[in-house]
């Protein structure tokens, strides 16, 4: 049996994803923010290219409705951002949970394997085309 990791290399993930969750919150406050000020320049640039929407459109409207307490309006808006929030807080909590606590980190099968993409992207092209079909035109 080889000898154990030393504990900054098997957490060194855990600090990448609370890297992550930290930039992803700091630009959703951003956009936030922009969205409630009503600054002009945050549109969308694929929608006002060819008019159709992207997999990301109506992101910022569904969180300020989720911020607001409108879980089911957020859902209306665009649920792959709602999903996409619920997972980066999910891998924020357990990243800070296994940096502080210092637990063993856990590596899922599925992570390694990387049959996790496949889901991303079928998961943001269904979004897709329920924002195509929602009329999100």
């Amino acid at each position: 049996m080889p000898p154990p990791l030393p504990w900054r290399i098997r957490t060194r993930p855990e600090r990448l994803i609370l890297l992550f969750v930290a930039s992803a919150a700091s630009l959703a406050s951003i956009l936030l923010f922009a969205h409630s000020v009503h600054f002009a320049f945050f549109g969308c640039v694929w929608k006002c290219a060819t008019g159709i929407p992207c997999a990301g459109c109506g992101g910022t409207r569904a969180m300020m409705a989720l911020i607001g307490g409108s879980p089911l309006d957020a859902l209306a808006w665009n649920p792959g951002a709602v999903l996409a929030f619920a997972l980066v807080s999910a891998a924020g909590i357990y990243a800070a949970s296994v940096l502080a606590l210092h637990m063993n980190p856990w590596r899922p099968a599925f992570v390694r394997s990387g049959s996790w993409k496949f889901a991303f992207l079928a998961g943001m092209a269904a979004n897709w085309i329920y924002l195509l079909c929602a009329g999100r035109v």
